[in-house]
């Protein structure tokens, strides 16, 4: 009877590879990049692994090989998406059931860890800022390349050695309006957001296998729909944009009108405040039943139709 144990695995869409080896046995992988964090992320998770290991012969689980540190390389349908690292190796044990969940970054989380240039130059003069950025990360060997134009030269760059190397970079991409993401593979990207419709579309079903989303309550707070996304990025309870939208399939009625009149007086109030001037809002139905809001400021005056 030969000793040789056959493990059979399904084709995946994802191929996850730590220090060299295809992880086979997961029972769930993800990996994404997301702008709030520049870096690129993934992690794999691994259920009963240490009972379904001693079902094929008692080998240890798979996961138990993988250690903090080792580099990660992981491919979507053949391509690579993400090369990075280890961070992290949780495992939960409960009565009859031990999960394990590895997680870990792609290599530019290095510049989120490591400070800027500790051993110099603390300075820099006449310089560009996809050069200072390449200065900074050429240590950790990453790339650095610019689809938009990045502006002037900076006249004088101090470095403080104590910061850590992703927060100069972030702040002084937002001295340029550039935003800074990851290619996942190794490469920093300094590009702005896009003004048009990607070519592309997202279907389900189609190219869309799984959707999830969460609706937040209406309301005040910081996730309550306002006029625009922006909001986020404002000191807590300071808001911009208009409510207008409450209205949009509203009754033709007197009611609806002081609302859309309110929210409007309501959306340029901090402009008003910010430029110490006075602007007249106000709202008045049309014939075709939408309604229109104003807003005027000395002989400027603009004015939208809300409604159908």
């Amino acid at each position: 009877m030969s000793g040789t144990t056959n493990t059979t695995v399904t084709a995946r869409g994802m191929t996850v590879i730590v220090n060299g080896r295809t992880l086979k046995t997961y029972t769930m992988a993800e990996c994404g990049r997301d702008l709030g964090d520049i870096c690129g992320a993934f992690h794999v998770e691994y259920l009963d692994e240490v009972r379904a290991a001693q079902a094929l012969g008692g080998d240890p689980p798979e996961w138990a090989a993988i250690r903090e540190n080792d580099p990660v390389e992981i491919r979507i349908h053949g391509v690579t998406r993400l090369l990075g690292y280890v961070d992290d190796i949780q495992l939960e044990m409960s009565d009859g059931e031990i999960r394990a969940t590895i997680s870990g970054r792609d290599k530019t989380g290095d510049l989120v860890d490591a400070s800027a240039n500790p051993t110099g130059p603390g300075e820099y003069r006449s310089i560009h800022l996809v050069d200072v950025i390449g200065n900074l990360t050429g240590p950790f060997g990453l790339a650095v390349s610019a689809d938009v134009d990045t502006g002037d030269p900076f006249t004088l760059v101090a470095v403080d050695p104590a910061e850590p190397a992703m927060s100069t970079i972030e702040k002084l991409s937002r001295q340029r309006g550039v935003l800074v993401t990851s290619d996942g593979v190794g490469g920093i990207i300094l590009t702005q957001a896009g003004s048009t419709r990607a070519p592309g579309n997202l279907t389900l079903p189609g190219n869309v296998l799984r959707m999830e989303s969460r609706v937040p309550a209406q309301s005040a707070g910081l996730l309550a729909r306002r006029g625009w996304v922006g909001d986020i990025c404002l000191p807590e309870g300071q808001r911009l944009g208009t409510r207008a939208w409450l209205e949009a399939r509203g009754k033709q009625t007197e009611d609806t009108r002081a609302r859309l009149a309110g929210y409007t007086a309501e959306s340029v109030e901090p402009i008003a405040d910010y430029h110490g001037v006075e602007i007249d809002t106000g709202a008045a139905w049309l014939a075709d039943g939408t309604i229109q809001i104003t807003a005027r400021e000395s002989d400027t005056s603009v004015a939208t139709v809300v409604g159908n």
